[in-house]
């Protein structure tokens, strides 16, 4: 009963952020390239209700370098590992800037949905980045890294 009731209370919370309305020019599902500190990055763009919940649940493999999501304004974000089949990095972005990341966020199995570990936005963040776990320390991120949009596919 418990996980039912905090389950429902935690998806009401996440649903009702005034958090779902990305640039209309980048299309759910489109792959935008980015730059981070020069480095390119091919990323799937999640900016309707659904992908955003969904995320990279379920996948078996990373598509393209990763995945981005865009939010209309800057806020605290909370991002979980809800049916996660491999490691993630997590970077935090507001303004285009870099605002902090988390590193080799673990996949957690078989694991209820009210015992999945929470990933805490620093501060207020308006983009958030999921790469292959190590990619941040591979690629040199670090806070103030400026995020460059460059192209957009499909």
């Amino acid at each position: 009963m418990f996980k039912k009731i905090f389950l429902t209370i935690f998806t009401v919370c996440i649903l009702s952020l005034p958090l779902f309305g990305a640039p209309a020019a980048i299309k759910d599902g489109s792959v935008i390239t980015i730059a981070l500190d020069g480095q390119r990055f091919q990323l799937e763009a999640a900016n309707s209700d659904k992908s955003r919940v969904r995320g990279l649940s379920g996948r078996e493999k990373m598509p393209h370098d990763g995945m981005i999501f865009f939010f209309d304004q800057p806020q605290k974000l909370v991002f979980w590992m809800k049916d996660m089949n491999f490691p993630i990095d997590i970077i935090w972005v507001k303004d285009d800037k870099v605002i902090g990341f988390e590193q080799n966020a673990p996949a957690q199995p078989d694991t209820a949905d009210y015992l999945l570990r929470k990933y805490f936005s620093p501060a207020e963040s308006d983009v958030v980045i999921e790469l292959n776990s190590g990619d941040v320390k591979k690629f040199n991120i670090k806070e103030g890294t400026i995020l460059k949009y460059q192209e957009m596919t499909k």
